[in-house]
């Protein structure tokens, strides 16, 4: 058996005791970034959904009626402006956290909304500019509707990819989000292609 003197065992159970304080702080201090980037990811999560359902609605009118109120065309733009910025962070957390469910990913979605705003600028430059100045209402010509219609399919086509997704609690540990993004891929590729063609 061995024997150990009574300062050593003291001093042995000591550094035992710092040793699980050190750890137990360690676990809380993990355990407070992943409530964070939690918080995080189901707020570009929700944003991201409800900016994409409100782009497919308001797009939804132009084509049916082929004029918007001006303070919806402002929706407009705020909507992609956001989508572009929490695709972003989605899909930068993504292939942080989740490297190997994220390989698809490569800023498609991120990429295709800022093709989208740049199409909104030259139907802004075009045909919006001079409305603005005369009427609360802006009508589009048959031009800026078929440019229109392509991003509307698209924002219909990414509503009904990620329409369902739910948040959870600890959302940075699962890839549900990943999934997610994954899902709005295929169609931000189907509008680059159709644009860009």
């Amino acid at each position: 058996m061995i024997q150990i003197s009574k300062r050593r065992f003291w001093l042995f159970i000591g550094l035992v005791m710092m040793l699980g304080l050190y750890a137990g702080s360690l676990q809380q201090t993990n355990n407070e970034q992943q409530n964070y980037l939690s918080l995080q990811v189901n707020m570009y999560q929700n944003q991201m959904q409800n900016e994409v359902y409100l782009l497919a609605g308001i797009l939804q009118t132009v084509t049916e009626e082929g004029e918007i109120p001006r303070s919806q065309w402002e929706q407009i733009v705020r909507a992609l402006e956001t989508i572009k910025e929490n695709s972003h962070e989605l899909e930068r957390m993504a292939i942080e956290f989740h490297a190997n469910a994220s390989s698809p990913l490569s800023q498609t979605t991120t990429a295709t909304a800022d093709f989208m705003l740049q199409e909104l600028q030259e139907i802004e430059h075009r045909e919006v500019d001079d409305n603005l100045e005369r009427e609360e209402r802006i009508e589009f010509s048959d031009r800026a509707l078929v440019e229109l219609d392509l991003i509307h399919e698209t924002a219909t086509a990414w509503y009904e990819e990620i329409g369902g997704y739910l948040s959870y609690s600890q959302s940075v540990g699962r890839t549900y989000w990943v999934e997610m993004m994954e899902r709005m891929h295929e169609p931000s590729v189907q509008y680059q292609q159709e644009r860009f063609s």
